[in-house]
């Protein structure tokens, strides 16, 4: 949807179902830090992705919060088969949603690079016994983005 009155850009994901271990967040905590084009080149250069398009400018940059009076001017439509993190990751580092497989691709094959973070603080818990495990049983060379995808990209955030 569009609304000519609002000037914020945002993704939002939620947990379904809802986590009770983990604490509840208001929409109005959360903060967007939009990439400018450097960002979305060093990335591209660092995923080896081929930059699209330069990202817009928003106001109030280089934050925006976000309230219950802020909304997303528009929305960008994906297909509905599990790739929407990597759709939203595809756009917002280069520009356009074409290069969501090859970013999804380029994540997984970082996954063994940070197995001790990763196993230790996500997959201890599970049946997986190794993050070689992981990926090929979940078949996440090929179809879903997982809890443990998320938490390898709060380790690539830097």
């Amino acid at each position: 949807t569009s609304n000519p009155k609002k000037d914020d850009d945002v993704i939002f994901t939620y947990e379904e179902p809802p986590n009770p271990d983990n604490v509840r967040r208001r929409q109005w905590d959360y903060i967007y830090y939009p990439g400018n084009e450097e960002y979305q080149r060093r990335w591209c250069e660092i995923l080896n992705l081929k930059f699209v398009t330069a990202a817009r400018t928003l106001p109030n940059s280089p934050t925006t919060p976000l309230s219950d009076e802020k909304i997303p001017n528009s929305t960008l439509d994906v297909p509905g088969d599990g790739n929407c993190l990597f759709y939203a990751l595809s756009y917002l580092i280069t520009g356009s949603i074409s290069r969501h497989y090859k970013l999804r691709k380029a994540i997984v094959c970082n996954m063994p690079n940070f197995e001790e973070e990763l196993f230790n603080s996500t997959l201890n818990a599970t049946r997986y016994s190794s993050i070689y495990d992981y990926i090929n049983e979940s078949k996440m060379k090929e179809i879903v983005c997982g809890p443990l995808t998320q938490r390898l990209l709060h380790y690539l955030q830097y």
